[in-house]
């Protein structure tokens, strides 16, 4: 099989797989360098080298060797830079044979396809230069076309196997046909290679910003202290400790402000001036205790520690002890809240 045909076939491989690929991406190399050494080889197309031609050794199967060196964007994109070298022989018409040096450098755009996970096959095209180096005689050099596709299988996330097909439109040596006409015309020059692709990449996580220390929350304003109350003071009949409905209906909004408000309980026992110190006295204590045990008894949330009981007896009058007014103000119970947090 000729090598045009190797050639031709090594594109079919490359791209029936598109058709066939699954929906994974493959690894991602953008933003990054890619150096690509390779060995292959090089021909050219007979029309401008007949077999029994005397003027040039056919150059196929000649060795072709080199590297790509490209950048990684992001999109599939990449820029390609090629240097290659192929040692040749020349032998003009009725000379001897001459070593003759064949220099590609080219410079082309290429496309990255996902195949797999593991794979990606490109497509690439540029322009470049060439230069014929025929040992004792003048070098000739012009610029080229070059195009081609290929394929990279990844063995790592560093590092490829890639596979290279592409061909190189450049002039013709002088004196290599055997037909003036076709002297420095286009040749032909497809080119088949295999190398090694190592990835340099930038960090895969850039770093991190430095983290910002968050300003630390300003304490809260000490909360005031509710300030301190008396509630409506609790009446009580003459010589008697007995709550009646007026003072029943105190208490109930008594004990609902002391579930929700803290601090301590002070209950004072008074009396009216109506008998004996001693016995107002002890009368004034009842009075107190009848107040706590009902609001502790209908209301369990309140704890027993937080109520003082104090019994004034007749000594802190609040109206005169003359008039049935005057008393019936005296006999009460005064209960108050400290500050409470």
């Amino acid at each position: 099989m000729s090598t045009r045909n190797a050639w031709l076939g090594m594109i079919a491989a490359l791209i029936i797989p598109v058709s066939a690929s699954g929906q994974d991406e493959a690894p991602s190399r953008q933003g990054g360098f890619e150096i690509a050494p390779f060995i292959g080889t090089f021909d050219d197309v007979p029309e401008y080298d007949p077999d029994d031609s005397d003027d040039f050794v056919d150059p196929a199967g000649n060795p072709f060797f080199g590297a790509y060196l490209d950048y990684h964007f992001p999109a599939g994109l990449f820029i390609e830079g090629e240097f290659g070298f192929i040692p040749l022989e020349y032998a003009p018409a009725g000379e001897t044979r001459r070593d003759t040096n064949l220099l590609v450098l080219g410079l082309g755009l290429g496309y990255n396809i996902p195949l797999g996970d593991k794979a990606q096959l490109y497509l690439d095209a540029g322009l470049g230069s060439f230069r014929w180096s025929p040992d004792g005689l003048d070098s000739e050099s012009d610029f080229s076309l070059n195009y081609g596709t290929g394929l990279r299988v990844f063995l790592s996330d560093d590092f490829a196997v890639r596979f290279d097909a592409r061909m190189h439109q450049l002039k013709a040596l002088h004196g290599t046909s055997s037909t003036a006409d076709a002297q420095g015309e286009t040749m032909f020059a497809p080119t088949l290679t295999i190398g090694g692709s190592f990835f340099i990449r930038g960090d895969d996580d850039p770093e991190p910003m430095p983290a910002v220390e968050p300003e630390p929350e300003p304490e809260p304003e000490p909360e005031e202290p509710a300030p301190a109350m008396t509630f409506e003071h609790v009446l009580f009949d003459s010589d008697s400790a007995e709550l009646d409905s007026t003072a029943r209906n105190i208490l109930q909004d008594v004990g609902r402000v002391l579930i929700s408000r803290p601090g301590d309980v002070e209950i004072r026992g008074h009396a009216d001036a109506t008998a004996s110190e001693s016995y107002n006295e002890e009368l004034s204590q009842r009075r107190a205790e009848a107040v706590r045990t009902y609001l502790l008894e209908n209301f369990p949330q309140l704890e027993s520690d937080r109520f003082r009981l104090q019994a004034f007896g007749e000594s802190m009058p609040v109206a005169e002890n003359e008039t049935p007014e005057g008393r019936r103000l005296n006999r009460r119970v005064v209960i108050m809240v400290g500050e409470g947090r």
